[in-house]
């Protein structure tokens, strides 16, 4: 008789995706992280992101590069890299003089 009292009392649970539901009412049921608000760093797998930066890492290295072969030759037409009006004006000259060969 006790064991048909016990078996009658066996409250069953509430199917939830743990098996397992909180008997608190008013705890809303979580849901899956909706992922159109992440941004876009978050939705990309992280050998995409990778590749990205490799790429992007590349290209940084490439216009240093660049930039520095141009500040070279700019340096290279100083005159003993004083600043006088006299220098100056011959520095001006031999930019102008290479940047018209550069067009051509």
């Amino acid at each position: 008789m006790a064991d048909q009292q016990a078996e009658n009392n066996v409250i069953p649970l509430g199917s939830s995706s743990n098996g397992r539901a909180s008997g608190k009412q008013w705890k809303p049921l979580k849901k899956a992280t909706i992922r159109s608000q992440c941004s876009k760093g978050q939705k990309t797998k992280w050998e995409e992101r990778m590749e990205r930066n490799k790429r992007e890492k590349a290209i940084k290295k490439l216009e240093n590069e660049l930039k520095e072969e141009r500040r070279a030759e700019l340096q290279s037409f100083s005159v003993d890299g004083e600043r006088s009006p006299r220098n100056v004006k011959k520095q001006r000259k031999n930019v102008a003089d290479w940047k018209k060969k550069r067009q051509r």
